[in-house]
């Protein structure tokens, strides 16, 4: 028995997952650029009330609550609920082009 090795557990994260947390941080890079450049405001209200009280809160509320945790969230259901794999990977693919598709539309809005 002590002749056979123990594999560790393999970290797997979906290649969208890292594009949806690629394309939320750029976002978030983007925005405090110009924001800060003087350039832009916040649209979103919600955040907006996060920037009012300092970029250091609304840099942890954008990254932590709109980044990270709901990327982990995704990636505990798929670990938790392997029946669900296909439905989730279609409604992270669906997310994706959704956001990449509105933040190609603001950009474009916001400079043409």
């Amino acid at each position: 028995m002590a002749d056979r090795m123990v594999r560790p557990a393999r970290l797997f994260v979906w290649w969208e997952s890292y594009a949806l947390l690629a394309l939320s941080l750029a976002d978030l890079a983007a925005t405090v650029l110009l924001i800060r450049s003087g350039r832009a405001v916040e649209a979103n209200p919600l955040l907006g009330v996060y920037l009012d009280y300092g970029l250091e809160w609304f840099l942890v509320v954008k990254a932590v609550l709109l980044c990270f945790i709901p990327i982990g969230m995704v990636e505990w259901i798929r670990e938790r609920f392997p029946s669900k794999q296909a439905r989730l990977r279609t409604i992270l693919r669906v997310g994706l082009a959704s956001y990449g598709a509105l933040y190609v539309a603001g950009v474009c809005l916001a400079n043409g």
